[in-house]
């Protein structure tokens, strides 16, 4: 993770309570990718229950573990400020966390947008809420917000609409990152859009995107990252914000507010204040196991899908044993798919991701003119 070593800032700056130390706060926030990724891995198999005729009373609301969508936006916002919240208004900042990101998010994305239209070419009936269009397969790559050929908000690659909002997120951070006061800009920016959308009620694919309160999942984690900036990541004060924000979160959710950003957004503040505080030091197997699975959650969440949609389509030729034993089959097909998208996401990260980083990294070590 980019910019860690600056934690070491925040233990000197702690007045409340001993801090975990710089490892064990690096291995709680890749904990918490990896559980993020997994989260929505589970959601997603879930919701393949029906193609399998199981009653969806069989199984857990699937829509409960896209909270872990949340989750990472919250760590996103969270992250930004922290390595980057001491650089607003200085003149390369902005270069550098542009590179920084570009070179993290888009080239496995666009591999995996790329294979996933190939696949749509010779096998048009592979995913279920994607289809084939040049136009729809350059506004994905562009990360632009549209609707695709079903009419859903969803660029090729359906889980790719998060990124969507991670692009739009980093263009405003960059933008603020020009200011010295540039970080309440940033905020107001997300708020105010978000506010503008949902009060106009149009139905453009702008106007629905910038709509959901899920983008002001970052706004939460920028707010979680200035306070532990400016006071320490301490124990007290990251168990005492994780306690008030499901508080609110309560509160709002009685009061019938029943926004995405009080639902998921608040709790998954609560979370990371809390597994913060109180994350273990983890030296053994399962701190190993903690920073390969959230160094893999990237590749985790966008290849899951190809994984579910190939074993999917393997397991619904078993037709006699569909009709006698669904759940049986399901729950096979639901084992087998999260541990085949779990070590194929380790695969991608060791042999694709990390080397296409290596050879992107070397754009941004170009001297500045």
């Amino acid at each position: 993770m980019t910019g860690i070593n600056m934690a070491a800032t925040f233990h000197d700056r702690s007045v409340l309570a001993p801090a975990l130390s710089p490892a064990n706060r690096l291995e709680a926030i890749e904990a918490l990718r990896a559980l993020a990724a997994i989260m929505v891995v589970i959601g997603h198999i879930l919701g393949d229950a029906r193609h399998f005729g199981v009653e969806a009373t069989t199984v857990p609301d699937w829509r409960i573990w896209s909270a872990g969508v949340d989750l990472f936006f919250v760590i996103s916002g969270f992250i930004m400020v922290w390595t980057f919240g001491g650089r607003f208004g200085q003149q390369a900042a902005w270069r550098d966390f542009l590179a920084r990101r570009l070179t993290r998010i888009v080239p496995l994305y666009w591999l995996v947008t790329l294979l996933t239209a190939g696949l749509l070419l010779i096998w048009p009936t592979l995913f279920d809420r994607s289809t084939f269009e040049w136009s729809h397969l350059f506004l994905s790559l562009l990360f632009i917000p549209h609707h695709g050929p079903t009419g859903e908000l969803l660029p090729m690659v359906g889980v790719g609409w998060t990124l969507d909002y991670e692009m739009f997120f980093y263009l405003v951070f960059t933008l603020g990152l020009l200011l010295p006061l540039g970080l309440g800009l940033v905020g107001l920016t997300m708020i105010g859009a978000f506010l503008a959308a949902k009060f106009l009620g149009d139905e453009a694919a702008l106007s629905s995107f910038l709509a959901d309160s899920v983008m002001l999942d970052f706004v939460l984690g920028m707010g979680l990252g200035e306070l532990t900036r400016r006071f320490g990541l301490n124990r007290v004060m990251l168990v005492a914000i994780g306690a008030s924000c499901l508080f609110v979160a309560i509160i709002l959710m009685q009061a019938g507010i029943g926004l995405r950003i009080a639902r998921a957004g608040m709790p998954a503040v609560a979370v990371i204040a809390v597994a913060l505080a109180v994350y273990p030091p983890k030296s053994g197997a399962a701190g190993r196991c903690a920073l390969v699975l959230g160094g893999a959650s990237y590749a985790l969440y966008l290849f899951h899908p190809l994984v579910l949609s190939l074993t999917k389509a393997a397991f619904l030729q078993l037709n006699p044993w569909l009709d006698v034993l669904p759940v049986t089959v399901f729950s096979i097909y639901a084992t087998l798919t999260l541990f085949a998208s779990i070590a194929t996401a380790i695969l991608v990260r060791w042999y694709v991701e990390l080397p296409l980083m290596q050879r992107c990294s070397r754009f941004r070590h170009r001297p500045v003119q």
